[in-house]
């Protein structure tokens, strides 16, 4: 467990060793070797708590008062629900995975560079898990109450295996001078998992009317700015700029059918 990530362990390999030091090189005898799953570990329960704060906007919350969501492998349909409690959320590696894309199964086949046709179970995987806060959806003015939601991706091409070495009590207990003459055991233990990274996102705001302000100034000035544009184009560049001349500055139909017989007139000077 780590204060961002968890791994719930689904294939052990273990090996005995024995420990040789042969002029200043060492040398590993293996021993025997055994290989077991562990028991269902998608009814694994993990508990997670998690709290946001922003200094800037002086927000602040945890998954305590908060209600939440575990989404669907759409992202749109809640899979478990979560209300303002006293407790951790509580969701199985079976929910990460119902909740994670394109993965079904532990025993689902790895797309691990070497994973050589075996399982998830076998080869295990790495999953992603983005906690979304929002209090800023659903509302036309002003804030919510602050809200998250839980959406699960698993790393293609990424099996995941953590190795532990566990030496012979009087390996540790001797001077090295002994342990670079005596041969001595130590057990070798390969634990693929599900590893479980959780990342913190989302969207948070508070109401200022200052900033309201601002935006509507800001918005009309840029309002402005474009019909000004758009009015300069339109009578000075346009092939047609003469006619929205007259109809900007507010002469009749007879005067622009007029105008319109004036400009036929003056060209068919120009052709005779």
């Amino acid at each position: 467990i780590e204060t961002d990530a968890v791994t719930i362990s689904t294939f052990f390999k273990e090996r005995r060793q024995t420990i040789i030091h042969d002029t200043g090189n060492i040398l590993l005898s293996n021993e025997d070797e055994a290989k077991y799953y562990a028991k269902t570990p998608e009814a694994m329960d993990i508990k997670v708590e998690h709290s946001i704060h922003s200094y800037l906007l002086g927000v602040t919350g945890t998954q305590r008062t908060m209600s939440g969501q575990l989404l669907d492998s759409t992202g749109t349909y809640p899979i478990k629900t979560f209300t303002s409690h006293d407790r951790a959320d509580r969701i199985s590696l079976h929910d990460f995975i119902r909740a994670s894309p394109n993965f079904e199964s532990l025993d689902d086949r790895s797309d691990s560079p070497n994973g050589n046709g075996r399982s998830f179970r076998r080869k295990g995987c790495l999953l992603l898990v983005t906690i979304t806060y929002d209090n800023m959806s659903g509302v036309w003015f002003g804030t919510s109450s602050l809200t998250y939601t839980y959406t699960v991706e698993r790393v293609p091409l990424t099996p995941y295996r953590v190795e532990d070495v566990t030496y012979s009590p009087d390996y540790l207990a001797q001077s090295p001078a002994i342990r670079y003459t005596t041969p001595h055991g130590r057990l070798l233990r390969k634990r693929y998992g599900v590893h479980v990274k959780f990342t913190q996102v989302g969207t948070i705001g508070v109401f200022s009317f200052g900033e309201l302000i601002h935006v509507l100034a800001m918005s009309g000035s840029l309002v402005t700015l474009i019909t000004g544009v758009g009015d300069i184009i339109a009578l000075y560049l346009l092939p047609q700029s003469p006619y929205y001349r007259h109809v900007i500055y507010g002469m009749g139909q007879g005067d622009l059918v007029d105008h319109a017989r004036e400009e036929e007139e003056e060209e068919e000077r120009k052709k005779k």
